[in-house]
């Protein structure tokens, strides 16, 4: 059973990390960026941006996280 957890977190943090980083941050922050180009909207545009480039590392740590979880519920 505690396999079945872990393996339940470990799957969890992927999708997640994935869900976050790629579509939430990246497929998003590149809508707002462009959305905001005519007519110009300095804050939107630069808020865009910044989530196109924290979208991996973002993504990453989620699903690390998770990895991590289920590799402490196995080894404990």
């Amino acid at each position: 059973m505690r396999t079945i957890i872990a393996w339940l977190f470990v799957s969890l943090g992927i999708v997640l990390g994935v869900y976050v980083g790629a579509y939430l941050l990246f497929f998003r922050g590149i809508v707002q960026a462009l959305q905001n180009v005519n007519p110009i909207v300095p804050t939107e545009v630069a808020w865009g941006i910044v989530k196109t480039i924290f979208a991996y590392p973002i993504g990453f740590i989620i699903a690390v996280f998770g990895i991590a979880i289920g590799k402490a519920i196995i080894d404990d």
